[in-house]
């Protein structure tokens, strides 16, 4: 089964706009054909934005559903432990522990609308796609 690192803003994707593409994400995820990596950092990270204001007012979901949702991410999850820190140095220090997480979890692939702020740390990990939704799912449907 693949790996992913899901970044919070495809969750925020999924749940306030009703993004398809994100969704289609998620649902890969619900339906135990794609494993999320998550951490401390992103578990806390997912909650904290997920409970703006201004998140949660463009929310298609109330409050609770939205933390069943988050429940179901995270009981859908492997949890990792980060043992080594690998400082990518990438332009917004706050992205470098979605690297971290995905090289200590063997992650295949990393998701995110952040394309431009992952892919330019000095660390480069071939193994690990960095890509947005369209292109995970362009990717995802080659290989089945």
């Amino acid at each position: 089964m693949k790996k992913a690192v899901i970044d919070t803003n495809i969750i925020v994707s999924a749940i306030q706009t009703g993004d398809s593409i994100s969704r289609d994400i998620l649902r890969l995820v619900f339906l135990g054909h794609l494993t999320p990596l998550m951490s401390n950092a992103l578990f806390l990270e997912y909650e904290a934005v997920t409970q703006r204001a201004e998140v949660m007012r463009r929310c298609h979901f109330s409050a609770p559903e939205a933390e069943q949702f988050l429940d179901a991410v995270f009981a859908s999850s492997q949890w990792v432990e980060i043992y080594l820190a690998w400082r990518p140095n990438l332009l917004d220090e706050g992205d470098n522990f979605l690297i971290e997480l995905a090289v200590a979890g063997n992650a295949d692939y990393l998701i995110t609308h952040n394309m431009r702020d992952l892919r330019n740390g000095e660390l480069l990990f071939p193994q690990l796609l960095i890509c947005n939704p369209q292109q995970f799912m362009v990717h995802w449907r080659s290989q089945i």
